[in-house]
């Protein structure tokens, strides 16, 4: 196919992609909060809307990848794989599904160390890398605290077994919406209909 003498090249996106002053993070929200207005009105008020955090991890084998992780456990693959271990939101709704927001999650076994690398502390960049050492917990309080703040409305937040701690579940509920989670079979005890149980029970 012939591209047209006035479009971009593909240098010009690179570029872009690469340039550290940009808040990818705002444009993804603004855009999915914009899209997500338009769609609205096509939904029934008795409409059940979710939010989803997830955890998912991508595959990446180069040496050089910043965020890179050795020895990430990959539910897909069934083997411990290098690569990104990303944090993402999600929104629900009874027409459509879009990411909201995502950070990537750093550990102790980063084949890239970004603290090597020059980039100023007062980039979007340098504060995504700091945001990457801290918990998956608080990647996604954060990014749940962003969302309501931008005006979207749920109803519920998924979350898996990870999640499932009493003091992320009472900070979510703080915030007005209900968690519904996995809870993984241990023999801790849960507080259920005024009655202490374990899953056994």
């Amino acid at each position: 196919m012939k591209q047209s003498s006035d479009s971009f090249k593909k240098d010009v996106y690179y570029r872009l992609l690469k340039d550290k002053r940009y808040n990818w993070r705002k444009l993804l929200l603004f855009a999915s909060v914009k899209l997500i207005n338009k769609l609205s009105p096509l939904q029934n008020l008795t409409d059940t809307k979710v939010l989803i955090i997830d955890d998912t991890v991508e595959i990446k084998r180069g040496k050089y990848i910043q965020g890179s992780c050795k020895n990430l456990w990959s539910n897909k693959e069934h083997r411990a794989v290098n690569g990104l271990n990303i944090v993402s939101l999600n929104y629900s709704g009874s027409h459509t599904d879009m990411m909201l927001d995502f950070s990537v999650n750093y550990n102790k076994n980063q084949i890239v160390d970004f603290q090597d690398i020059n980039v100023h502390h007062l980039s979007n960049a340098y504060k995504r890398r700091i945001e990457g050492n801290s918990g998956k917990n608080i990647q996604a309080i954060n990014m749940l605290s962003r969302a309501l703040d931008s005006g979207i409305y749920a109803d519920y937040l998924l979350v898996d077994s990870w999640y499932a701690k009493p003091n992320f579940i009472n900070e979510v509920k703080q915030k007005g919406i209900d968690v519904i989670t996995r809870v993984a079979n241990s023999n801790k005890i849960w507080q259920f209909a005024d009655k202490c149980k374990t899953l056994e029970s």
